[in-house]
């Protein structure tokens, strides 16, 4: 385990470093409360890349208390959707495997070669960023790259509320204005027409 630590707080660019400090052909990111049952986990991920034009795969969301075998299953059809509606309305708690363009950071993983082919995340999203996730999902699926989603690397998240990003942690250095830039660059760059204006009013 290699420890690294940087002067200027911030996830963005934290993750950024992270990918360009390892040789690694997969690189996995989790959330930092999330427990992980499953000794396999790892492997799990890395059984997702058979094929080699998937570029980045995201894992199953599990809330505190969650069986694995819950059954629960994606309630959306992604077919006849646009690609950004059907990443923000995906639930990651489904056991079902779904061809669709999401990520998160919070159990994820993508290759190298194909993050650093995209820029990897964009550092315009800045502290308590939301969305910077996303929009790699959707950047990487503009270049060519499949971006799915895969249930078998399974992890719960205990959705802490301090720590992380936590708005509502006190010690937090993050703003509310940080996360509404986000917004307003995530939907700029990858929301259209009604879609937009939905995420400027609930999001920004």
């Amino acid at each position: 385990m290699r420890w690294i630590e940087r002067v200027a707080p911030g996830v963005v660019a934290a993750r950024n470093l992270g990918v360009s400090l390892t040789s690694a052909p997969i690189c996995v990111f989790v959330d930092d409360d999330v427990e992980i049952r499953d000794r396999h986990f790892l492997a799990s991920h890395a059984a997702a890349y058979g094929d080699a034009s998937i570029g980045a795969v995201c894992g199953r969301e599990l809330p505190p208390g969650a069986s694995v075998d819950s059954g629960r299953t994606q309630g959306l059809r992604v077919e006849g959707v646009g690609r950004t509606e059907a990443l923000l309305a995906f639930d990651r708690g489904s056991s079902v495997p779904a061809e669709v363009a999401v990520f998160s950071t919070c159990n994820g993983s993508v290759r190298r070669e194909a993050f650093l082919a995209v820029g990897g995340f964009d550092e315009q999203f800045t502290g308590a960023s939301y969305g910077d996730d996303a929009d790699l999902a959707l950047r990487l699926a503009d270049a060519g790259w499949v971006v799915r989603f895969d249930p078998r690397p399974c992890l719960v998240h205990l959705m802490s509320p301090a720590g992380g990003l936590r708005l509502s942690d006190p010690a937090n250095r993050y703003r509310e204005r940080e996360r509404a830039l986000s917004g307003w660059l995530f939907a700029l760059r990858h929301a259209q027409g009604a879609l937009r204006w939905r995420l400027v009013y609930g999001w920004v």
